[in-house]
């Protein structure tokens, strides 16, 4: 039987390298900040104008 070394030097992938890296989830990650960026300046306006009134 031969035995095979999981750690082998030739590798199709060097240490530090990924070929073919896909991002998956980024355009997600990015919508879901800019939502609650948008939700976050929506709430201030609305404490800032409409709930303390503004000017009168």
């Amino acid at each position: 039987m031969e035995e095979k070394s999981f750690n082998s030097p030739s590798s199709a992938e060097p240490d530090g390298e990924h070929s073919g890296f896909q991002p998956r989830g980024i355009i997600l990650f990015v919508f879901l900040m800019l939502l609650g960026y948008g939700l976050y300046w929506a709430y201030l306006w609305f404490l800032t104008v409409i709930a303390r009134g503004a000017g009168g």
